[in-house]
């Protein structure tokens, strides 16, 4: 069986797509996600708080 390797790129790192990539996370569909905003330091301040719940999802590469 071949794995799909499927990368996302979300705009915008307000609460719609803070909530899209949690969804992305919790369902494993995204091998790779990745999160573009304007306001760097809301990029990572997110990123950070969604590698919290990391250890309880499938495994994912963020950028």
């Amino acid at each position: 069986m071949t794995r799909t390797y499927r990368k996302v790129v979300v705009v915008g790192a307000g609460s719609v797509g803070t909530t899209y990539i949690y969804a992305l996370l919790q369902t494993g569909l995204a091998s790779e996600i990745a999160l573009i905003d304007l306001d760097a330091k809301r990029v990572e301040g997110k990123s950070m708080d969604l590698s919290h719940g990391l250890p309880f999802i499938p495994p994912a590469r963020r950028r």
